[in-house]
């Protein structure tokens, strides 16, 4: 694969996490709106996108940048991506 196809794969897949995280931050707002039974499903929601983006994504930007010393905007779009990399190492 060459880079230009590479750049493309990865700005796909990032776009697809955006849009995943996108959807997740609406079903919160829902839950939270609708009121006392789901107030704790919507804090569930952000709680666990606040320690993903502090264990995983933030780690893995700094590490693209500083060490592999890869661009902002392709470290950006490789760390948002990396949820690819994520599920096929994670085992039940």
């Amino acid at each position: 694969m060459n880079n230009i196809e590479e750049v493309q794969s990865v700005k796909s897949d990032a776009i697809k996490a955006a849009l995943a995280f996108l959807i997740i931050n609406l079903i919160s707002v829902v839950f939270f709106l609708v009121g006392k039974p789901l107030d704790d499903v919507a804090f569930v929601f952000v709680f666990v996108q606040i320690a993903f983006f502090a264990v995983w994504l933030l780690p893995y930007f700094i590490y693209q940048v500083l060490f592999r010393k890869r661009e902002l905007l392709y470290a950006f779009y490789k760390t948002l991506s990396s949820y690819k990399d994520l599920w096929t190492n994670f085992t039940y």
